[in-house]
């Protein structure tokens, strides 16, 4: 199910996988790396291996883990294995045919007329001396079930191809710093990393203590009154904080730093520091220390963490984002906000909800029940609920936590679900088709299989 496809070129490769973004191969560059050895049928190859960003792609496909498998390349141009042992019964096979990586030999023809003999209907068998039809029809009984199960997942992961439309964007909103203050947006580019806009990206930067562990507005809510600008250009971001001075923040310089380690959710995550001068700053807004905290940056175009264990539902590593804690989309209604607030002696904003998205036009918590969004030309799945954290207490204005646990006190009334520990509000998005959104671009719903928007 792993399909790759070359450029026009045919010097770089990429890869595809169901949930999984894709993943580029530089062909080319792979020559001039030191070779390694590897193993076909017990007789040893030379290879190059394709680095450790690919290696953890396949493993988290082929295995559902962060590590086990590597993908390697053969980089010379004449068949070096001689023939195995079991396949010297064949006189016209020799060394020169062995191809590269190939199992027997370098080509391999089949017919038409061969399949086609393969495919004869279950009640010819009986004409076969060959195939016994109780075990025709236990293999036919066992192959029909799994072909179903197949099936039936294929076609629930197909997008629709009737929608209808139920609403519009209302905010659009871009979080560049895990736990700090958003950016409003009247468009974006909606990828498989997230919302961006040039080097304005969503859940980009992190703070960490200086171990490399995140921390959040959940233990330290002045993280909220950060608050991040970016020019006109997109490429230089600019911290703000009451009573401290603005620092400046070349993103595209960071690039090219050395990684470091960082973890998010326990979970090793590559990312690279933004530098003393910045730790100075935070720590002493936050801790009112000289050190203790750090900001990193994630350098990479592609998600890269598995998803956690307790995740594991419609949710693909394709959707867990750059330093996300769910996925790397999240949609709240103005109706659930204005559901909520008629309960609240205190109102509360989308913005406390932290939302990427804010659709006006359906109904209180219909998103609830939504299967597949589009919106323009996106498309999205809804992947979970989100279950909420004690975040959402706090005022995003003022950085204060409710003293009456407020709005968490309230959603825990009617706001929650079979399995989880915590009241839902929203919902995670996967994204399956990229492109770009827009204030008041449609919100548009499946009409054949669920809601969509």
């Amino acid at each position: 199910m792993i399909v790759p496809r070359f450029d026009d070129q045919f010097e770089r490769m990429t890869l595809s996988a169901p949930g999984m973004p894709d993943i580029p191969v530089d062909v080319r560059r792979l020559y001039s790396v030191k070779p390694v050895t590897a193993s076909v049928w017990g007789q040893t190859v030379t290879a190059i291996d394709c680095g450790d960003e690919m290696a953890r792609w396949l493993s988290q496909f082929v295995l559902n883990a962060d590590s086990g498998l590597r993908l390697i390349f053969y980089p010379l141009e004449q068949s070096t294995r001689p023939v195995r042992e079991k396949n010297q019964i064949h006189v016209n096979l020799t060394a020169k045919d062995s191809g590269a990586l190939h199992n027997s030999s370098s080509f391999m023809l089949l017919t038409e007329a061969s399949v086609a003999d393969v495919n004869m209907p279950l009640e010819d068998f009986g004409t076969r001396s060959s195939v016994l039809l109780a075990t025709g029809v236990g293999l036919a009984s066992a192959t029909g079930y799994g072909l179903y199960k197949y099936l039936a997942n294929y076609w629930d992961n197909q997008p629709p191809q009737k929608w209808r439309q139920v609403g519009e964007l209302a905010d659009l909103y871009i979080y560049p710093i895990k736990s700090c203050g958003a950016i409003r947006v009247s468009h974006m580019d909606c990828t498989v990393i997230g919302p961006k806009l040039g080097l304005l990206r969503d859940r980009i930067f992190m703070v960490t203590r200086t171990d490399g562990t995140y921390i959040c507005a959940r233990t330290f809510p002045k993280l909220l009154l950060i608050q991040p600008s970016f020019n006109e250009q997109f490429e230089q971001m600019t911290l703000s904080a009451p009573e401290m001075p603005d620092i400046s923040v070349p993103v595209a310089d960071l690039f090219s730093v050395d990684p470091v380690k960082a973890w998010v959710w326990g979970q090793p995550v590559t990312a690279t520091d933004c530098s003393e001068e910045l730790a100075r700053w935070i720590s002493r807004f936050v801790l009112n220390e000289e050190t203790g905290l750090r900001l990193v940056f994630y350098p990479l175009d592609i998600p890269t963490r598995p998803v956690r264990e307790r995740q594991h539902v419609k949710l693909t590593a394709r959707d867990t984002g750059a330093l996300h804690n769910s996925t790397s989309f999240m949609l709240l209604t103005e109706a659930s906000v204005g559901d909520l607030n008629r309960r609240l002696q205190k109102p509360v904003t989308a913005q406390q909800f932290r939302p990427n998205f804010v659709v006006k036009g359906p109904g209180a918590f219909e998103e609830d029940d939504w299967k597949w969004i589009k919106i323009g030309e996106t498309v999205y799945r809804n992947v979970k609920p989100c279950n909420r954290c004690s975040v959402i207490t706090v005022d995003p204005e003022t950085g204060i936590r409710s003293n009456e646990n407020e709005p968490m006190k309230t959603l825990k009334t009617y706001r929650m679900k079979p399995g989880l520990e915590t009241p839902v509000m929203g919902m995670q998005m996967g994204i399956r088709t990229e492109g770009l959104s827009g204030l008041e671009m449609q919100f548009t719903l499946d009409t054949e299989r669920y809601f969509n928007v």
